[in-house]
């Protein structure tokens, strides 16, 4: 029975990571290098999905996903980052979308999905505390799971 118990979880396992997390980025995403474990990264640039940054009032910025043309995607990943795109605590994410919930790994607040269908856009509140970011960086899961972008806001 035990070598049962065994395999099932393997198989259990296994399926989730076939399926990507629908309701969003796992909890412990910045203990993965904040990427997706369920597939091959596309491209880090030429993608045209923008993630946009405009400062609201003196510790509040605006955060937008899109793409210039309204590609539809099914999940994202979208953190604050320094100028070295190292992921940084200080702040947090306000004002979400019904598409987005946020939660804090490390000391970093993220803002993820809250389902898997297809969006046209995300908006969000970022309200520093301690640490203004540099910038913010962004992972777009395309209509395809396993298929994603990478891109920051520091070279658009």
């Amino acid at each position: 029975m035990g070598q049962r118990l065994t395999v099932c979880a393997v198989v259990l396992i296994s399926v989730l990571s076939v399926q990507g997390w629908p309701g969003g980025a796992p909890s412990n995403i910045c203990f993965e290098g904040y990427v997706p474990n369920h597939g091959n990264t596309v491209g880090i640039t030429n993608n045209n999905y923008k993630i946009e940054i405009k400062r609201l009032t003196n510790n509040n910025f605006g955060v937008e996903l899109s793409h210039p043309t309204n590609s539809l995607f099914r999940g994202f990943l979208i953190y604050p980052v320094d100028i070295t795109e190292t992921p940084i605590g200080g702040g947090e994410f306000t004002n979400l979308d019904t598409n987005t919930k946020n939660f804090s790994c490390n000391g970093v607040s993220l803002i993820t999905h809250t389902n898997n269908s297809l969006k046209q856009t995300v908006l969000a509140e970022y309200k520093t505390t301690t640490t203004e970011p540099a910038g913010f960086k962004a992972v777009v899961v395309i209509t395809d799971h396993e298929d994603y972008y990478i891109l920051s806001s520091l070279n658009q």
